[in-house]
């Protein structure tokens, strides 16, 4: 099956960059340069389409590289076809290429944006109620996933925000999965395990795997394994939840899911939710599962509150909503409510390759928790940029 989508995904780079450079030969400065003879136009335009691919793969990597191509190649198309149905209304055409330009500028405009959020850092605050006793006046839970150290965030950056973090005056703070990547150095992992130990709070540092945590290929290519990663993280005092559940304090119980990929993977497989829910009646449980995917079973195992990432916030505008409609997640970003389960997705503090978010924000995550009082939910951004993402979060009594 990916063998086929990714010869797809080829034919249409080939196809797509073809287009292009019948597009790039329409600029009214290479028609003038050459006049009279089209292959010679054709090959201008192929250089400069080649070249410059060559030089964002030198600038950004291959990945990003890919993203500005298909970008552009996409907003190229649109602007082509309003430009077409224009000049059906109005027959007359002037000799400059304004649809070439407009979808430069635009592509420029529109990747900007998606520089800027995936590389600065929002606080999303939830603010929870359950008819529950918690046993304790209020729990302050601060997390974040999808990390990807060394890609968008590397050490020193990461370093700021587990300042940041600290202001927050956490009582927990959780760390939802794909902490690291196939890309993270081992400088990288070591220097930002030792951040963690920065963490002030009162119940301690709790984490779970992600699918990109053990790593997809050779450990060679990264410099360790996955136990080195766990035992750096031990060393700096942070709990690892594989399928099993901690009482933090009062009535409030944490678990901690084994990544879906596990299973996959290592033919394993992990535990159900409802196997994790044994022995928990009465508690206040909070479940940390990287992939929002298991939303059915989680609640109808009636835990209390679910917290994933994995999906970056869709990454992309438009591919969130795909996603889910492909039955590959549940939920792409925010918060909903199913039976007497919250469910908050965040859309990450890094990235992963892609330098890029044009769908979303990066974020982590602030969800404050009373007890005693009939459930509901309110959402607040320390930055509202409204722009910036879509907004579908819907509470429900």
């Amino acid at each position: 099956m990916w063998k086929i989508i990714f010869l797809l995904f080829f034919l249409a780079v080939i196809a797509g960059g073809l287009w292009m450079t019948f597009a790039v030969c329409r600029f009214h400065g290479i028609s003038r340069l050459v006049p009279r003879k089209w292959w010679k136009r054709m090959l201008i335009g192929a250089m400069i389409v080649i070249c410059t691919m060559i030089a964002f793969h030198f600038a950004m990597g291959f990945v990003n590289m890919v993203i500005v191509f298909l970008h552009l190649l996409i907003i190229w198309m649109i602007c082509d076809t309003i430009a077409w149905i224009a000049r059906s209304k109005t027959p007359r055409q002037g000799k400059h290429y304004y649809a070439g330009i407009c979808a430069i500028a635009f592509t420029t405009l529109w990747l900007c944006i998606g520089w800027y959020n995936a590389h600065d850092v929002k606080r999303t605050e939830y603010n929870l109620q359950t008819d529950k006793e918690l046993g304790i006046d209020s729990l302050k839970v601060v997390g974040f996933s999808d990390s990807h150290i060394g890609a968008t965030l590397h050490w020193q950056e990461f370093e700021q925000y587990i300042e940041q973090i600290n202001k927050e005056n956490p009582d927990i703070v959780v760390i939802i999965g794909d902490y690291v990547d196939d890309d993270t150095s081992k400088e990288d992992m070591e220097r930002s395990c030792e951040a963690l130990k920065m963490l002030k709070t009162r119940y301690g540092v709790y984490y779970v795997y992600g699918n990109h945590d053990e790593g997809y290929w050779a450990n060679n290519r990264r410099g360790y394994t996955i136990k080195d990663l766990d035992q750096h993280l031990v060393q700096n005092k942070v709990r690892i939840l594989r399928d099993e559940t901690v009482a933090i304090a009062g009535n409030v119980i944490l678990c901690g899911r084994l990544d879906k990929s596990f299973g996959d993977r290592n033919k394993t497989g992990r535990l159900d939710a409802s196997s994790l829910m044994a022995n928990t009646k009465g508690k206040y449980v909070i479940c940390l599962d990287h992939q929002p995917n298991d939303y059915a079973e989680e609640a109808d195992s009636k835990i209390d509150l679910v917290l994933s990432g994995h999906t970056h916030g869709g990454q992309f505008w438009g591919l969130g909503t795909i996603g889910v409609w492909m039955g590959a997640n549940d939920a792409y970003y925010g918060y909903e409510r199913k039976k007497n389960t919250d469910f908050i997705v965040s859309s990450g503090i890094g990235d992963w390759a892609i330098a890029f978010k044009t769908g979303c924000i990066s974020e982590y995550i602030v969800v404050n928790i009373k007890g005693g009082k009939k459930p509901h939910i309110n959402i607040t951004h320390k930055k509202k940029q409204a722009w910036l993402f879509e907004k579908y979060i819907h509470a429900q009594n």
